[in-house]
């Protein structure tokens, strides 16, 4: 077997598969900081592979001079440039590692994937999720062993990650990779056990109730559903399509949490989804934090007041609501948090590093010619913007993981996807 093959596939697998190695529990306080020092092991030593090969260095330099880093490369440049004013010089210094370890990752991601097969990222994206659900299925099981499962124990199935927000992201951003496996595979076995293993991580997202996941599956079905009776109802019969699957496993799974919950359960989705428009804490701490955002961000609009400053200034700003040591840490939508410490010109990189990719391929593609693949990675960002505006991925180490590797599908595919890639 050619290790040219192999090395690329286990650097890329690297990524996601020490998402799974727990903080050593006496050295380690923060799992995020732990998982953004593995990352920065990994990129080094990819990146010393890379340059020792000279097709690899070749492939690595076109991803550099593609449009899409030199985005990431102005923003990482831009952020740098608040340290000259910012009240935090520290912070600062701190976020700009953290996004430079993300650009790093992304260009090392892009330069490995390129001779592997969508069908084979997205089997193995499909066998992580399966294994982080097993987690998550696990400590359901353990919990509800002696009680009954209600709200209150979503902490316990949170599986690998730090909270059920970014759970429940991470499982979505997966979902349609998995739903491209169950659509591409000729095995009614294998298809069956995608399908029931689809359900089950609906299942287990609508038992976290994140009320994110509720804004995201729906506007994820209601794009699909519009795409689809807009350009490929007279192609393809709906329950064969990539939304009929999508669909289907989303009201098959809700029915399962609900089964499960009952209707008078804290956990039930329509009792946690009627809590988006009632009065409650997280609600109106998100909404507090956004009124005052926004008026920084009019009162000082051209360079904010320096990357990562926003939990030293908030602390200023909220004041009056904080109680013990709980401070505003973020402002839990990373577009109005990079508005307020970068700026019009920060916030505009920061939007181009989605919109530039989103754009082109819509501008090589016409909506009538996209392929599943293209739906798929297209899903993935959608997914990942709708959580950018209620929480805050851009901080979180495994959530960047991600997004490098959705960047990099979009840099591999941005063209017409050839039939020996799907």
């Amino acid at each position: 077997m050619n290790l040219k093959n192999i090395f690329p596939k286990f650097f890329s697998a690297l990524y996601f598969l020490i998402l799974f190695l727990p903080p050593l529990p006496d050295l380690v306080l923060d799992i995020n900081t732990f998982r953004l020092y593995l990352f920065s092991i990994i990129n080094t030593v990819a990146l010393i592979y890379i340059l020792s090969d000279n097709s690899l260095s070749l492939s690595l330099s076109k991803v550099i001079k593609d449009k899409l880093s030199i985005i990431i490369l102005a923003f990482i440049f831009w952020g740098l440039l608040s340290y000259t004013y910012a009240f935090n010089k520290t912070e600062v210094i701190v976020r700009i590692f953290t996004f430079i370890n993300f650009y790093i990752t992304y260009i090392i991601i892009s330069v490995f994937i390129k001779n592997i097969s969508f069908k084979e990222i997205c089997s193995f994206i499909s066998l992580i999720l399966i294994a982080q659900v097993s987690f998550s299925l696990y400590a359901l099981d353990v919990t509800t062993t002696l009680r009954e499962y209600n709200f209150d124990l979503n902490s316990k199935i949170v599986g690998i990650f730090p909270n059920r927000n970014i759970t429940a992201a991470i499982y979505l951003i997966q979902l349609p990779f998995l739903i491209y496996l169950i659509l591409k595979l000729k095995s009614t076995f294998f298809k069956i056990v995608l399908s029931v293993s689809g359900i089950v991580v609906v299942y287990i997202i609508f038992l976290l109730a994140s009320r994110t996941s509720y804004v995201i599956i729906a506007g994820l079905i209601s794009l699909n559903l519009l795409y689809f009776f807009l350009y490929k109802r007279r192609s393809i019969s709906y329950i064969k399509s990539f939304s009929g699957y999508l669909t289907l496993t989303i009201i098959i799974g809700y029915i399962a949490a609900s089964l499960f919950l009952g209707s008078q359960n804290s956990a039930n989705p329509v009792n946690r989804f009627q809590s988006i428009f009632v009065e409650e804490e997280s609600s109106s701490t998100r909404i507090r934090y956004y009124t005052f955002g926004v008026k920084d961000f009019i009162s000082s609009p051209i360079i904010g007041y320096g990357l990562g400053n926003f939990k030293i200034i908030s602390i200023e700003r909220d004041r009056e609501n904080i109680r013990s040591y709980t401070i505003p840490y973020v402002m839990h939508n990373d577009f109005l948090e990079v508005a307020v410490e970068l700026g019009i010109v920060g916030l505009t990189l920061f939007l181009l590093i989605f919109i530039y990719p989103i754009y082109f391929l819509l501008k090589q593609i016409n909506f009538k010619n996209l392929k599943t693949e293209h739906i798929v990675v297209l899903s993935a960002v959608f997914i990942y913007l709708i959580d950018s505006n209620l929480n805050f991925p851009f901080t979180r180490a495994a959530s960047l993981s991600y997004l490098a590797l959705i960047l990099g599908l979009f840099y591999n595919y941005l063209n017409p996807i050839n039939d020996e890639n799907s």
